[in-house]
């Protein structure tokens, strides 16, 4: 069996691994700081001698089983040694973003690695930003459509980014689409990523998100930058929220879809396995089609973002 080596989080070489990285990175390559992968509360795709997944998470130190928690809290003391030696090196705070933030380990009791986004004992500055792989789906690579987040993986990933945003922490979602071929297959699951992510949004929260800027277009081969015209669609602030815990709130009666309503527009997303047809109330502008319309067939894993229409 192919064995695979991690450094463990409290070892010294690890830290200076990402504290060497990060300095040459910003006093050679001119970048503005580094992206730390996998920084998280769980194991890594660690396995035993006959290849099973292993999520127990083992501490070298102590020569014991240790719990999500606490590997967080080392994390924590980790990134605070990380930033106090760059500091010192570079006379400024570094610039620090991290990967694999998930609601599997985000809230207190499964790892509250939300916690490496706010000012705590063991970290005074927290991460300038945590990004969430894979925020609606996963693609399946170049050309395939993409597996898309549904039901309750959709919903309790939108409520991880509702709290983020109501709490003003820096959570970064991205579609998952990136590297697919231009057109329908791209455009259709980024707008179900983007309608998920403004579910969520806040006019004074820190989330932001993220799409790959090229296109790759097989027949020509080529890349092309390009950025959609839904991103600039001007639907104003939110004008309801929900907490976390009350997400369905945005569900209509007898329906499966999930509407939020912004000044200047709409937002409707159908994460269920079921065709929803949604009677709007008042005439909506769809870019999609071109034309205002007044009542909204979605299929399922399917979302429509919509603009109030002018009043002359």
């Amino acid at each position: 069996k192919r064995i695979r080596y991690g450094i463990d989080i409290t070892s010294h070489i690890g830290r200076q691994v990402i504290i060497d990285r990060t300095y040459n990175a910003i006093t050679k390559e001119y970048f503005d700081g580094l992206v730390i992968d996998t920084f998280n509360a769980l194991s890594f795709n660690h396995v035993n001698m006959f290849g099973k997944k292993v999520n127990l998470i083992w501490d070298f130190n102590k020569h014991e089983y240790s719990t999500n928690e606490k590997k967080r809290a080392k994390q924590e003391i980790r990134l605070n040694e990380i930033q106090n030696e760059l500091r010192n090196k570079l006379s400024k705070w570094p610039f620090l973003l991290a990967n694999t933030m998930n609601e599997g380990q985000y809230w207190p009791g499964t790892g509250n690695i939300r916690r490496l986004l706010q000012p705590t004992d063991l970290k005074p500055r927290p991460l300038d930003g945590y990004s969430i792989e894979n925020f609606a789906g996963r693609s399946l690579g170049p050309g395939k459509k993409p597996a898309y987040m549904k039901g309750k993986a959709w919903r309790d990933q939108v409520k991880m980014l509702m709290d983020a945003a109501q709490r003003g922490l820096s959570a970064l979602p991205f579609s998952a689409a990136g590297g697919s071929i231009a057109g329908s297959i791209r455009d259709h699951f980024e707008n179900y990523a983007y309608a998920s992510f403004l579910m969520a949004v806040e006019p004074d929260g820190k989330i932001m998100f993220g799409v790959p800027v090229f296109y790759y277009y097989e027949t020509a081969k080529k890349y092309k930058a390009w950025v959609h015209p839904r991103y600039y669609l001007p639907i104003g602030v939110p004008i309801e929220t929900n907490k976390p815990e009350n997400i369905d709130l945005y569900i209509p009666k007898n329906h499966v879809t999930y509407v939020r309503r912004f000044k200047q527009g709409i937002v409707l997303v159908n994460s269920s396995n079921e065709n929803d047809v949604i009677l709007l109330d008042d005439y909506y502008f769809d870019i999609d089609i071109g034309k205002a319309i007044k009542s909204v067939n979605l299929a399922s894993a399917t979302a429509k973002i919509l603009l109030k229409m002018k009043n002359d």
